[in-house]
């Protein structure tokens, strides 16, 4: 069985323009210090796939610089994370870079607020795209609906056959 790590990437106060460390505790005397703990999460479970899900004001700009190791449009990254105008095609520029770096494939994805019930639905449409039933970890929960996605993925994989685009659109919010 494939595992795939979904992760949200939050937005925080920049301390020189990183996220502060922590160390993680996962047991059994695991422990990763990382700025992200999905990062550290991905050390320990060794996904196939990790997605990382994040909003337009999201600290793209911060895990970019810090995974990628390249200068590569940081600074338009930078000025897009100040300005909230993060655009699906910027983040796709280190998609490629940030899956060589890390080994593992990796899918950087823009996601809405979640401020509304479409904006929700928008979540989890972009949660389920790459997930299939069965294979799925969780890094880290989403404001406030850390079992919500869990339930949501379990139903749509039971009710919606989200492999059939005309029953897949029944569900988009556009």
């Amino acid at each position: 069985m494939s595992h795939t790590l979904i992760s949200f990437l939050g937005k925080s106060q920049r301390t020189d323009g990183r996220y502060r460390t922590a160390t993680y505790d996962f047991g059994e005397g695991v422990t990763r210090t990382t700025s992200f703990f999905s990062m550290g999460l991905k050390e320990v479970i060794n996904p196939d796939k990790l997605i990382i899900l994040g909003t337009s004001g999201s600290m793209w700009d911060v895990l970019c610089g810090e995974l990628s190791q390249d200068e590569n449009d940081l600074e338009a990254l930078m000025a897009a994370v100040d300005t909230n105008t993060v655009t699906q095609v910027l983040l796709d520029t280190y998609q490629v870079l940030i899956s060589e770096h890390l080994a593992v494939d990796c899918q950087l994805r823009l996601i809405s607020y979640g401020d509304s019930a479409d904006g929700q639905v928008q979540i989890l449409q972009a949660m389920a795209k790459d997930v299939k039933q069965g294979e799925r970890n969780y890094s880290q929960p989403y404001k406030n609906f850390p079992d919500f996605f869990h339930y949501m993925i379990d139903f749509c994989h039971t009710n919606i056959p989200l492999s059939n685009e005309t029953e897949r659109s029944r569900f988009t919010t556009n």
